[in-house]
Formats: C-alpha cells, sequence, structure tokens
C-alpha cells in the first residue's frame, strides 16, 4: 500500500473550503452572540454556556463516565428532549452545524499543503499528488498519513480524482460491520433472512423492529433507516441508547435486549473483569484492547476508584467494538492480497487508496469495462454460512454532496419569534469535565 499515489482535484477542494467557510461566515455573528469569543474546540468552556443557556446538566451527561460532554450523540437526543424549548434546540444545532464544519475545514488543510502534479485530472483540472504512508494498526485496521485518509468525509470524497486518460472506479464494502455483527454475535436467523431479502442490514433491522420476521418487503422510508443505523452503532459498540421515539424503544426491546447481544457483552464483561481483557476476531486472531494508546491508557494503574471504573468501561467498550474492527480488517486485507496482481494488471493506472472499507482506483478509460467488475469483486466477501458482504461500485468522479439545507435551515423555522435565552454570568460548572 505504500506504494499508492492519490491525486487531488485542487479545483474541487478550492470549492469544498469556499463552501464550508461561507457556511461558518454565515452564522458567526449567532455563534459569537451565543458563545462570545469561546473556540469552538473548546469543549469545557462551551459546555458551560450550554448549561448557563438553562440545557438541563442531565442531558449532557455520560451516565457511564459520569462527565459532561457535547459529543453528537447526547447533542442529538437532546434535539429529541421534550424538556427544551426550540430557541434552546436551535442553539444545539448551531453547536453542531459549526463544531462539524470547522472539523471538516481543519481535515481539508492537510490537502492545501501537497506538492503539485505536473499533468492536469480527467477532467482537465489542476491537482496535488500524495503518496499516503500506511500502518497495521492494533485493530488489524490500515491507517494512512500524509494525508490522513480516514478524517475525510464521504461527502467531500469527490476532491480525490485520477489523471487524464483515466477513469476513477470506487468500490465500498456494504455496511461490513453491521454485517459482521449480525452474521456472527447476534446471529438471530430472523435478522440473517431479513438481511439477504433487503441486501441491506439497516432495513432489515427496522423491519425487525417494527414488522417482526414477516419475509415480505416494506417500504420503509430512507429517514426511518438512518434513524435505526445510529441506535444500531450505539448499542452495539457499547454506547447508551438514546431516544425516546417509538422505533428507539422498539429497538432497545428487540435489538439492544436481545438475549445474543446482551450475553455478548456480559461475556466481554466477565474477561475484564476476571482480568483477562485478551479477545479474538471472528478468525481467532487476538485483539489486545490495552495496548490501544488512547486518554484511558494513563487511567491503568490509577488508585482513584472513579478512575478504575472509567477504565475497566473504557475496556469492556474495546472488548465489544474492537473484535469487530479487527474482523472487518482482515477481510479488508485479505481485498489487498487478492489486488496485488490486479495493480500490476495492463490498463491500471494507479490504486489511490484504500481507506476504511473502500479502494480507489484510476483504471485506464478505455479498460474500465473490464476491470471494475474485478474491483467490485475485490471488496466483496463471503464468509461460512454468512449474508454475503456486497460492495457498491461507482465509476466516474463522486458526487459532491454539499447539504445547502444546514445553512438555510437552522433557525428558518422560527425566524421572527422573540428568542427566550437569557446569557447568564454564572461560568461555575462542576470540575469534572
Amino acid at each position: 500500500l505504500n506504494n499508492t499515489t492519490m491525486f487531488v482535484d485542487l479545483e474541487v477542494l478550492s470549492d469544498v473550503s469556499y463552501y464550508i467557510q461561507n457556511n461558518m461566515r454565515a452564522y458567526q455573528a449567532d455563534y459569537n452572540f451565543l458563545f462570545g469569543n469561546t473556540k469552538i474546540t473548546d469543549d469545557v468552556s462551551l459546555i458551560k454556556r450550554l448549561l448557563n443557556l438553562g440545557i438541563p446538566k442531565s442531558l449532557l451527561t455520560n451516565q457511564r463516565t459520569e462527565t459532561l460532554t457535547k459529543a453528537a450523540p447526547y447533542l442529538n437526543a437532546a434535539l429529541e428532549s421534550p424538556s427544551l424549548d426550540n430557541d434552546q434546540k436551535d442553539v444545539i444545532r448551531l453547536l453542531k452545524f459549526m463544531t462539524r464544519k470547522n472539523s471538516e475545514l481543519s481535515n481539508l488543510k492537510q490537502y492545501l499543503r501537497l506538492p503539485i502534479a505536473n499533468e492536469v485530472s480527467y477532467e482537465g483540472h489542476s491537482m496535488a499528488i500524495a503518496r499516503p504512508t500506511y500502518e497495521l494498526l492494533s485493530t488489524q485496521r490500515f491507517g494512512a498519513s500524509d494525508p490522513s485518509l480516514q478524517n475525510l468525509v464521504r461527502e467531500y470524497q469527490a476532491i480525490i480524482t485520477v489523471p487524464k486518460g483515466m477513469v476513477p472506479v470506487i468500490s465500498d464494502s456494504s455496511q461490513v460491520e453491521p454485517m459482521i455483527i449480525y452474521n456472527w454475535k447476534i446471529n438471530d436467523q430472523a435478522i440473517v433472512n431479513l438481511i439477504k431479502l433487503y441486501d441491506d442490514a439497516y432495513y432489515a433491522l427496522y423491519h425487525y423492529c417494527m414488522y417482526g420476521d414477516e419475509l415480505v418487503k416494506k417500504d420503509i422510508p430512507v429517514e426511518e433507516r438512518k434513524a435505526i443505523k445510529l441506535l444500531s452503532n450505539q448499542a452495539n459498540y457499547g454506547s447508551e441508547s438514546m431516544g425516546g421515539s417509538k422505533i428507539a424503544t422498539m429497538f432497545n426491546k428487540k435489538v439492544t435486549n436481545h438475549p445474543l447481544r446482551l450475553k455478548w457483552e456480559a461475556d466481554v464483561t466477565k474477561s475484564v473483569d476476571m482480568g483477562v481483557p485478551i479477545f479474538e476476531n471472528y478468525f481467532g486472531i487476538p485483539v489486545y484492547p490495552e495496548k490501544n494508546k488512547t486518554k484511558y491508557t494513563s487511567l491503568k494503574y490509577s488508585k482513584n476508584p472513579r478512575e478504575i471504573e472509567a477504565y475497566r468501561k473504557h475496556l469492556i467498550r474495546c472488548g465489544i467494538n474492537n473484535p469487530i474492527q479487527s474482523t472487518a480488517a482482515f477481510l479488508m486485507n485479505q481485498s489487498v492480497c487478492r489486488g496485488y496482481d490486479l495493480i500490476e494488471a495492463p490498463g491500471i493506472g494507479t490504486l489511490g487508496y484504500y481507506k476504511h472499507d473502500e479502494s480507489f482506483w484510476g483504471i485506464d478509460e478505455d479498460m474500465v469495462d473490464i476491470y471494475a467488475p474485478m474491483v467490485r469483486d475485490l471488496m466483496s466477501y463471503e464468509v461460512d454460512d454468512w449474508a454475503k458482504i456486497n460492495s457498491d461500485l461507482v465509476i466516474g468522479r463522486k458526487e459532491l454532496k454539499i447539504d445547502v439545507r444546514s445553512v438555510e435551515q437552522i433557525f428558518d423555522q422560527h425566524k421572527g419569534e422573540d428568542s427566550s435565552l437569557e446569557v447568564t454570568d454564572d461560568d461555575t460548572v462542576d470540575e469534572d469535565i
């Protein structure tokens, strides 16, 4: 992988950067009014301001660690809370929006520092060139640096391109992590059958929660699929399942409290409490959560009961998450090995990257029909009696997904209404943030 060559479309990169900055400028005055000169990265000060604006402390408290947080799942749950009025919810939407855009802009800056390529893209645009450095992480996944590809959000992947004479071909394993979970850890045949019916894990889960195991396809709105995806991630990776909607209630009843999921978490907890936090992926490869360098590492030898419990809960979350990640990584590593011969094939211009469960190739324009199906096969997996993990295929530049509504609709719903918000001067807050 360290021989890969990636090209960045400088014109698209400029458009995306300009778009993000314009988004932030549009609401900078509102942000300054509510949060003063607080930097968007200053979590402690931002949480204090949220509390002073009347956001209940309970909505910002991580019950597992008993600390305050403004992490996205908690802000999302706050938006569903009946205890907040519309103005308070608009404040949270604004903070989420500005935080996301600032993160996106920061991640894009690394691409602006790349050297300029001496050729143009297949669309005739100027390009920068990168040769990412890959390393194997403790979960067996590949991590890239210079640039750190894993931080490039899907909406802006259109900045990656290929030189003139080639065509981009991108293949992405479909929902590899939930497919692993429901084929392996929560191997309920009713859920597996629904996954095969929909060829989509999240539509299958919605059907399972709302309609049971009846094998008749339903017309499920995409927004409900998004809601299920969020709930699934929260439940299966050891975080709290939040929200009081009907679908959240049914998900908690049928999936979060599924006997196989509860057994999974109980087995992990038992291993951690016995002092043996070593786990295996599906293929029997050991995973050692304690080797991960995180903010919890320093708590390992603490004598503080609260820090000891925080470290224990961290290991439990890792014991749930890491074997899934490691299994997905093993499958992707097999894809890399199977793709070795393809790299050398005539008509394969460049391998741009492997990122998460996706690979990006530049193929000679007159050879796309031959090689595109092969690229798709590389990212599809068949394991034992699992439901097959298929892959999606995109030929040509990925669509530049710009959500204009995120700019226009934050306050439009209540435009013209008097604000009930009052900013106090009391900045006192517990020191446990």
